[in-house]
C-alpha cells in the first residue's frame, strides 16, 4: 500500500488508495471485488470508507458524498462507472477493456487454430 498520499498524483489517489485496499489493503472489509472477472468494486460501508480514505489524504473531514464527486469526475473521464441498480458499486473501465481485448485476441487465436486443425482433417 503506499505509505503516504504525496507518492501518487492528486488525480489518481482515490483510484491507487482503492486498488490497494482491493488487493489487500489494511481496510479490505470497507471495499471488496463485487465481481473480479468485470472489475467491479463495492464499497461495503462507504460512510467509513470515505473517513479511512480521508484521513489517508490528510482531509479527515471527507464524507462520502465528496468521494463520489471524485468518482463521477472518474466517470466523465472513462475511468469508472456506476453499476446501475447496485448500490455503491462501480466498475473499473479500463481493466475491463484490457480484460476484454485479451479475451477477443485468445478467441481469434483459438478461431485461427481451429481452422488448421479442420483443414488437416479433411485430406
Amino acid at each position: 500500500m503506499h505509505k503516504s498520499c504525496k507518492d501518487v498524483p492528486a488525480k489518481h489517489r482515490l483510484l491507487a488508495f482503492v486498488r490497494d485496499v482491493l488487493e489487500g489493503g489494511e481496510h479490505s472489509d470497507k471495499v471488496v471485488w463485487f465481481n473480479r472477472d468485470r472489475s467491479e468494486f463495492q464499497f461495503t460501508d462507504p460512510h467509513v470508507f470515505a473517513g479511512v480514505y480521508g484521513r489517508w489524504i490528510n482531509n479527515p473531514r471527507l464524507k462520502f458524498d465528496d468521494m463520489c464527486r471524485s468518482l463521477r469526475e472518474y466517470t466523465k473521464k472513462g475511468i469508472v462507472e456506476k453499476v446501475l441498480g447496485v448500490e455503491s458499486t462501480w466498475r473499473f473501465i479500463e481493466e475491463r477493456k484490457a480484460t476484454t481485448d485479451a479475451q477477443d485476441a485468445a478467441a481469434e487465436k483459438l478461431a485461427e487454430l481451429w481452422k488448421i486443425v479442420t483443414a488437416k482433417q479433411s485430406f
